[in-house]
């Protein structure tokens, strides 16, 4: 289920009824893999206080929290058009908040009427992990769970896990009190495995590492299966949960792939530093690849797809799908922001 698509009333009835409308489309869908919100209701600061009465004001406001925490129920959103502003997406940003403010306001990025979509890894490595999960209201800042976040809860579920998320960068996490850990958990345990957005007539689809069987079907299917078990609670390492994880969140063969088959760099590991020398090098190589080389990366499903989770030192786009994560905080990097919608 998406974030809610909100526009000011003519009055208050209308307020009451569309509320009422929302209301009934949600309960009658809830069983599905997602649920789409094909009514409208006012944002609460959008609402004007001269038509609607305080009540009215109060009960949007309600409604409104209410409808968002329901979506945080779901593994998938779908999220309609943005008919107000632009539609960016970022790349695994992982702490670097300063660098992408930066970035946003040289794009003069609006928060009154643009959007921007993460493809997860917002946490870790970076200075400021925390003011990054402040700053998502899925709303205009919407993020997906990438494998960072994943760690991140599992090692507050599991003493056992801790030390894996702190050799990753996750050491921030375990210096917060409790109390704080607990929050930063409920909160990004709402945040969707995947999600997509109305484009114009298209579908664009976010998933933080992978699609398996180049299907989104399968990602949706994937998500349905699980999603009564995460809204009930389960934790991570619930088996049914891992099954999903990994191809989502760890797996590499669509990245692995374009390395190895359509740059032909072999399977050894590298630095960043390599990758990039390896990249420039072979980057002719992306300019006219062979048909059977880019089938792999026409996803089916979908009219396209954005991922990160593996560094490549510019956006790379091959078929319908595009690789964003190109920032590891050097001085020659920038993060890899998107628009995919301009009004």
């Amino acid at each position: 289920m998406s974030p809610v698509s909100l526009q000011k009333p003519r009055n208050a009835g209308l307020l009451y009824f569309w509320t009422f409308r929302i209301f009934s489309v949600a309960r009658h869908q809830q069983s599905g893999v997602h649920i789409y919100l094909i009514i409208f209701l006012p944002r609460w600061h959008q609402i004007d206080s001269r038509r609607c009465s305080g009540l009215a004001i109060w009960f949007a406001t309600l409604v409104q929290s209410s409808i968002l925490r329901m979506a945080g129920m779901s593994t998938y959103w779908s999220v309609e058009c943005n008919s107000r502003g632009r539609d960016f997406v970022v790349g695994d940003v992982h702490g670097h908040k300063a660098q992408l403010q930066a970035q946003l306001d040289a794009l003069e990025f609006n928060p009154g009427a643009d959007r921007l979509f993460f493809v997860g890894d917002i946490v870790d490595r970076g200075p400021d992990s925390a003011g990054l999960v402040e700053m998502i209201d899925q709303r205009t800042y919407i993020s997906i769970l990438g494998n960072h976040e994943a760690m991140l809860i599992a090692g507050f579920e599991d003493p056992g896990l801790v030390e894996l998320h702190q050799a990753n960068g996750g050491a921030w996490f375990y210096a917060l009190p409790r109390s704080r850990q607990r929050a930063i958990v409920e909160q990004v345990r709402e945040w969707p495995w995947a999600l997509d957005i109305g484009v114009g007539e298209q579908r664009i689809g976010l998933v933080h590492a992978d699609v398996p069987g180049s299907d989104w079907e399968l990602v949706k299917k994937l998500l349905g299966d699980i999603s009564q078990a995460w809204s009930a609670g389960a934790p991570l390492s619930d088996e049914r949960l891992a099954l999903v994880t990994r191809p989502l969140m760890w797996q590499r063969t669509l990245v692995t792939r374009l390395y190895q088959k359509v740059l032909g760099l072999g399977s050894g590991n590298r630095t960043v530093s390599e990758d990039k020398r390896a990249f420039e090098d072979r980057k002719s190589r992306l300019l006219a690849p062979e048909p059977a080389l880019v089938r792999p990366f026409q996803v089916r499903g979908i009219d396209a797809v954005y991922m990160g989770h593996t560094f490549v030192p510019t956006v790379v786009n091959l078929g319908n799908c595009y690789f964003l994560d190109s920032y590891r905080g050097g001085a020659d990097e920038e993060l890899s922001i998107q628009c995919i919608s301009a009004h």
